[in-house]
């Protein structure tokens, strides 16, 4: 039987945390609010079919080494549903963002622009 994370079957609320720092773009300290971060929240579920297959192929791709590891590390790949976002990128407080809000934004050379 395939082990999972049993605090995911008590609670699947996650949150996860990508910083300005972990890419070494940051030139302060990285606990300051110019320093910034976004999390994502909400809740995350095993994947199955193609989704898990596709997940499969996006961590080996990424991580070509972990494919031949032994089998009895029962890979398990999940997804989150983001419901939240939240967004620290100056002082002065965070910015809240549905996941709406997210989706239709655009990239541009210039900076984030709303669609």
């Amino acid at each position: 039987e395939t082990e999972r994370p049993v605090d995911l079957d008590v609670n699947a609320r996650a949150s996860l945390t990508i910083s300005e720092a972990m890419h070494g773009g940051c030139e302060v300290d990285p606990e300051s609010p110019i320093c910034w971060r976004v999390t994502l929240s909400g809740v995350v579920r095993q994947t199955s079919g193609e989704t898990e297959r596709h997940g499969r192929e996006f961590v080996f791709s990424r991580h070509p080494t972990m494919a031949t590891w032994p089998a009895d590390h029962h890979w398990i790949v999940y997804e989150m549903e983001i419901e939240k976002i939240f967004l620290l990128d100056y002082f002065g407080g965070a910015h809240h963002f549905s996941v709406q809000e997210y989706l239709d934004a655009k990239l541009e050379d210039d900076g984030l622009q709303q669609a």
